[in-house]
């Protein structure tokens, strides 16, 4: 839709551009002319006046004076008729250097809502790309691009980070029992909970279904464990209303402390291995 009415608006700009070029220049060639012409027969009746004036003598009739009142006329009238022609032209010129400046404003107003319109595109496509749209945690992508930017700094500071991967306990079960939507208020509330959890250095994601990762830079395992801890419990404690139905759920936890060089794989891997040993252990437990 925008497309077309840009489409239109550069039709629409060029046509009156050269409408008002034709119509000024129209009136402009031909009001002076007029004018001079009026002028040249003013000058030409001036000396015919000045003539018939100069051969008037005691003698002449009544009908010399009657043709010498007949040229006043004609020069009053010729006046009268350069000066409504001269206004005619000002207003007009007014009247579509209004125009010209109107329609320049307005394409001025369409330009701007268009640029308005593709920055906030913009900000959301980028958005999109960054954030889960249900949770509005970072998405995969743009947490493994922030692991691989805390790689980088472990290596020039010498300073380790944890990361902490946890899923919600029997998830699927509340899905069977109240429905997906049910499902999407538990991830939507978790996310809630998590992002009141952890500190604003922190950064949580969807990782996957119901799987999230918490990146903790600048902790070491006691550390990484103390949090996972405190999100542990704040989400076993937490009560969330589903219609008549208040739910309760639990997750279950891995930790991975990255202290040498390795690969974001290889730490990923390592808290993922170990909230699956969490589950096999009996679930609602941080491992490390």
């Amino acid at each position: 839709m925008h497309i077309n009415k840009k489409k239109d608006n550069d039709h629409f700009f060029p046509i009156y551009t050269i409408i008002i070029t034709i119509l000024g220049l129209y009136i402009f060639f031909l009001s002076p002319s007029a004018r001079l012409s009026g002028k040249v027969s003013l000058n030409e009746n001036n000396s015919n006046f000045l003539s018939i004036q100069n051969n008037i003598t005691p003698s002449n009739d009544i009908s010399e004076k009657s043709i010498i009142e007949k040229k006043d006329l004609e020069i009053d009238r010729l006046k009268k008729y350069n000066h409504t022609l001269f206004i005619i032209f000002i207003f007009t010129l007014s009247f579509f250097t209004l125009l010209f400046f109107i329609i320049l404003y307005k394409r001025y107003l369409f330009n701007k809502k268009m640029n308005s319109e593709l920055k906030k595109a913009y900000i959301q496509m980028e958005k999109l790309a960054t954030y889960d749209p249900l949770t509005h945690l970072y998405n995969r992508r743009s947490m493994t691009e922030r692991i691989e930017i805390e790689i980088v700094r472990m290596g020039r500071t010498g300073k380790p980070f944890c990361l902490i991967m946890f899923d919600i306990d029997d998830f699927q079960k509340y899905n069977n029992l109240y429905g997906n939507e049910c499902g999407d208020k538990i991830l939507e509330s978790l996310s809630i909970i998590l992002k009141e959890s952890i500190r604003n250095q922190d950064a949580a994601s969807r990782w996957g279904g119901e799987e999230f990762l918490v990146l903790l830079p600048e902790t070491g395992g006691n550390g990484g464990y103390i949090a996972a801890e405190k999100i542990r419990k704040r989400i076993e404690t937490a009560t969330m209303e589903y219609g008549e139905y208040k739910i309760q759920f639990t997750i279950t936890a891995g930790i991975s402390v990255y202290d040498k060089p390795g690969s974001v794989n290889d730490c990923i891997r390592a808290a993922d291995m170990a909230m699956y040993k969490g589950k096999k252990d009996g679930k609602n437990r941080i491992i490390r």
